[in-house]
């Protein structure tokens, strides 16, 4: 009977071993797993490289740490997302938890992101200010940090006018061009009609890049322009002019430097 007891004893004592070894094995994680990808990229209209998914922009791992990615460069009034690879917009992404969450000189109200599997649902940052920025994506612990640095020059070789206010009127491979005057500054001088008018940097294509008013129909005459600054539209989208609502000879001079547009009425025509 003892001999049965103590087998029985032993056995228990074994069961309950096994019970603890298996519950230390149980491990429980909060948060997030780190994100492990050798690659990160960033599209869209905000950036660099537009939304060119089979060549975006790659962005560099820091020395101290391959799972924390930085840009450091131009970010221009538009959308962005981060693709994990190349070629498929189906790709998997880092994307902002909120929708169109708002970056600007203030930096980005929301500091965490998420990886989106497939890409859906599609969720993208929204650029509301253009300038020089520090976009730090840690994959660790899902954070982004957003610095702004400064405005931004705008690089271009050349600044036309084109519109029905011009003498040139709507002809995109033959835009009116303007004249440079010193580093980053570009001069109109001539007459305008009533009608409308924005500037391409370059000639042959509406989907090309532009300066424009800040707010659309932005209103020209002899008065100047209320409006001082312009923005910088990547792809020509959304689509702003300014309204010339007093025809004459003007003086207009766009500094793209500090993205500004000054406007000095002549004469009547």
């Amino acid at each position: 009977m003892n001999k049965l007891f103590n087998i029985l004893a032993l056995a228990g004592i074994c069961l309950s071993m096994a019970s603890c070894s298996d519950e230390k094995e149980v491990i429980f994680i909060e948060g997030n797993l780190p994100i492990k990808t050798a690659q990160l990229y960033m599209v869209g209209n905000a950036t660099p490289v537009g939304w060119n998914i089979d060549d975006p922009y790659l962005l560099t791992p820091s020395e101290e740490d391959p799972l924390v990615f930085v840009y450091n460069g131009p970010l221009y009034k538009g959308e962005l997302k981060c693709p994990l690879s190349t070629g498929n917009w189906n790709c998997n992404y880092i994307m902002p938890i909120t929708n169109q969450i708002e970056i600007n000189k203030d930096g980005c109200a929301e500091t965490e992101f998420d990886l989106i599997n497939g890409g859906q649902p599609d969720k993208k940052w929204n650029i509301t200010e253009a300038g020089i920025y520090t976009l730090t994506f840690n994959l660790r612990d899902w954070t982004i940090d957003v610095v702004y640095e400064s405005k931004m020059p705008i690089e271009v070789a050349t600044l036309y006018a084109v519109g029905n206010a011009t003498p040139v009127g709507w002809n995109i491979d033959e835009p009116f061009e303007l004249t440079k005057t010193a580093d980053y500054v570009y001069v109109y001088d001539g007459p305008l009609y009533e009608g409308e008018l924005k500037c391409p940097i370059a000639t042959g294509n509406w989907g090309g890049d532009f300066i424009m008013p800040v707010t659309d129909q932005m209103e020209i005459n002899s008065n100047g322009c209320a409006e001082k600054e312009f923005d910088f539209v990547k792809g020509g989208n959304p689509d702003k002019k300014w309204k010339i609502t007093e025809a004459g000879n003007y003086t207009i001079t766009f500094d793209l430097r500090n993205w500004t547009i000054d406007v000095v009425y002549k004469s009547a025509l």
